[in-house]
């Protein structure tokens, strides 16, 4: 298990870093919901689960995931630290 606050901080930089290097300039917070902020796409979703398989130390199985909530910063924090 990891700590949420490490997580989430992990979360963050990943999406801000993403987001940066396509000249997009956002506040994301915990609540945001990033596919209905269209700061994400599906294939942006796949580069940051990359990125976060790189960044946290293994591999992210979402199999046990509700793909209708997992684009939300928290939902996806919370299911990542219990992993």
């Amino acid at each position: 298990m990891r700590k949420i606050d490490d997580v989430k901080a992990a979360v963050l930089a990943c999406i801000r870093t993403d987001l940066a290097s396509k000249g997009v300039s956002a506040v994301v917070s915990g609540d945001t919901d990033l596919r209905a902020a269209g700061l994400i796409d599906s294939l942006g979703f796949v580069r940051l689960l990359s990125e976060l398989e790189r960044v946290l130390g293994g591999p992210i199985d979402l199999s046990e995931a509700d793909p209708t909530r997992l684009t939300h910063v928290d939902t996806l924090v919370r299911y990542l630290s219990r992993r």
